[in-house]
């Protein structure tokens, strides 16, 4: 199966891991989503997957974005093993995860 970055970081940015909420951030509204993937264009990355481990300054400088934001993306993206037991047969996602970082 062929990895793509900028449908992981989607996954990665949208999904609810747990069933009772109880997560550090809370991932990212249908609008959030939108206005992040405008920043991403405007800012001359090729794409969301470009996100995935980067880090928090970077991110900032890059996006524009208060430290805040640039936390809750961060946290949200770096929720790789988490995100692998929570899709049924999503062993693939770690071992993806590790060759992109």
């Amino acid at each position: 199966m062929k990895h793509n970055d900028d449908a992981f970081a989607t996954m990665l940015l949208m999904s609810q891991l747990s069933a009772n909420k109880e997560e550090i951030v809370r991932p990212l509204s249908t609008a959030e989503f939108h206005e992040l993937r405008a920043l991403v264009a405007s800012s001359g990355l090729r794409g969301m997957g470009e996100l995935i481990g980067m880090d928090l300054g970077t991110m900032r400088q890059r996006l524009k974005l208060s430290e805040n934001e640039a936390y809750r993306l961060c946290v949200l993206l770096g929720r790789v093993m988490p995100l692998s037991y929570a899709l049924p047969g999503a062993s693939w996602i770690a071992s993806a995860a590790k060759r992109r970082l």
